[in-house]
């Protein structure tokens, strides 16, 4: 009984409670979000109206029907939202750029057309080649990409800006370089007693036999080509062109003609002349294939001053050649060539093995 009575209290109590809740105000009740995807776009979900903020959708231009025989043309210029238009593809390249041109107003040299992923190259000056030539098909979308002339203009600015070696030496680099070549130390001894000059070559020294058979050397003797050394190393434009520059070389002597070197009529390439560490050592050709006589003396001139662009330029570059021609132009200048008591084609000729 006492059990019965404490739960009546106990429900009796329970409705009061809710008997007086439903007298206070009515609770403000808060509207649902709605997290659903408005218009397959996932926007930001809405607390006043319960639908989701979908963001603007830009709407693309409408595409232009195309006829039997044209092309769509879509247009990037500048991230500006050019309308795509279409054109006949019997039309020149010339027609695409000017319709390009007057809509954009980028001139042709910096339009680039591409179609089917790849660049269309433009006809050259005066041909008269329409897009259906260069592979542009009735139904096909080509897309031109305009750059402003104010953006190419920028990008060269700041290519002239970074200061990129072309490789090139200006003249206060190259007098520099020149002034460090004269105050270095030689890499050669000093010329001994009995050489030419103090500027020119150190020492003459033929060679007295083969040196890959030993056989010794009779016609024309060793006496004779160290004469022909000796007054090539004497030359009137030889001195001029090393005095100018300071170049002396410790050892001028003589490369064999043999199998080893190369020999004319039997070798794919025959070795004239040879420079051993720039300057220490400079050989020369002076006998024919059969040994038995020099060649020609003027041939020997130019293989001396081969020789000697190597003090300065070991590879065959352009700066090589153009070094050559220079040497060849100012030993011409004291008449090596042209002066009869200096002229290197007679110093030979009564040593060239008769007919």
């Amino acid at each position: 009984t006492r059990l019965r009575a404490r739960c009546l209290c106990a429900n009796l109590t329970i409705h009061q409670k809710k008997a007086g809740d439903s007298r206070r105000a009515p609770t403000k009740m808060i509207a649902p979000i709605d997290f659903s995807i408005a218009e397959g776009k996932a926007g930001a979900p809405n607390r006043k109206s319960g639908t989701a903020g979908a963001p603007e959708v830009k709407k693309k231009d409408p595409k232009p029907e195309l006829g039997d025989s044209e092309a769509l043309i879509t247009v990037s210029y500048a991230g500006l939202q050019v309308p795509h238009f279409a054109i006949d593809v019997h039309l020149t390249f010339d027609a695409l750029e000017s319709m390009v041109l007057e809509v954009t107003g980028a001139e042709a040299a910096y339009q680039k057309v591409f179609g089917a992923g790849k660049l269309l190259k433009r006809p050259g000056d005066g041909v008269a080649a329409t897009l259906h030539d260069v592979g542009v098909r009735p139904g096909s979308t080509l897309k031109v990409v305009c750059t402003s002339s104010k953006a190419v203009d920028e990008v060269h600015e700041r290519d002239a800006g970074l200061g990129k070696y072309d490789g090139t030496r200006g003249f206060e680099e190259e007098d520099g370089l020149e002034r460090r070549r004269h105050e270095a130390a030689p890499m050669f001894a000093a010329p001994t007693s009995g050489s030419i000059s103090d500027h020119g070559f150190g020492r003459i020294e033929p060679l007295l036999c083969d040196p890959l058979s030993g056989e010794e050397y009779k016609t024309p003797p060793p006496s004779e080509a160290k004469a022909l050394l000796e007054r090539l190393a004497g030359d009137r434009g030889i001195q001029a062109i090393m005095k100018r520059r300071g170049w002396r070389v410790g050892l001028l002597t003589e490369l064999p003609a043999n199998e080893e070197t190369g020999l004319i009529g039997k070798s794919g390439q025959c070795l004239l002349g040879l420079n051993k560490n720039k300057g220490e050592e400079i050989l020369l050709r002076l006998r024919t294939s059969d040994n038995k006589g020099f060649r020609p003396a003027y041939a020997i001139m130019e293989t001396l001053v081969h020789e000697l662009c190597h003090i300065v330029h070991s590879e065959h570059d352009s700066k090589f050649w153009a070094l050559f021609s220079e040497l060849r132009k100012e030993a011409g200048a004291s008449d090596w060539t042209k002066t009869r008591g200096h002229s290197v084609s007679d110093w030979a000729a009564d040593r060239r093995p008769p007919a």
